[in-house]
């Protein structure tokens, strides 16, 4: 929901700033408190892919990598953008069940959850967890700010 707004904030061509009442600059306003702007630059690769967009995406995990030292941070980046960007499970393409025999069955490679598995690089899990906790602050300081 918050995602949702964000992007309709973003796209808005009235950002009037009025001081009594929350509107669309006060989220934009709130992005702007996200460390680095990770949340902001994954939720513009999800919605609307360009190549300006991985690059923002990429430069951000690179910075966080380098932070942290990473040995290859090439390779984790790009695991974790690729598993971000599609986490459905390639079998059963997202369903969690499949067809055989003409019965339903429970997918074999995911259990039935419908997501993948994370990849098994400890610094590509690593990225997604920092990814995923950036979209949880973000949205928390939305929050905080409609009150």
């Amino acid at each position: 929901m918050t995602e949702e707004r964000y992007l309709c904030a973003t796209g808005a061509t009235n950002l009037l700033d009025v001081p009594h009442r929350m509107g669309q600059v006060d989220l934009v306003k709130a992005n702007g408190m996200s460390a680095h702007n990770m949340a902001s630059h994954f939720m513009r690769l999800v919605s609307k892919p360009t190549k300006a967009d991985m690059t923002r995406v990429y430069a951000a995990l690179l910075y966080v990598a380098h932070k942290r030292k990473f040995v290859e941070p090439a390779a984790a980046i790009t695991a974790a953008i690729e598993w971000m960007l599609d986490p459905s499970c390639k079998v059963c393409s997202g369903a969690g069940e499949i067809e055989r025999k003409g019965r339903m069955h429970k997918c074999p490679k995911c259990k039935g959850e419908k997501l993948r598995r994370e990849p098994t690089n400890r610094d590509a899990q690593y990225l997604i967890d920092h990814v995923n906790d950036c979209r949880r602050a973000l949205s928390g300081r939305v929050r905080k700010l409609m009150r």
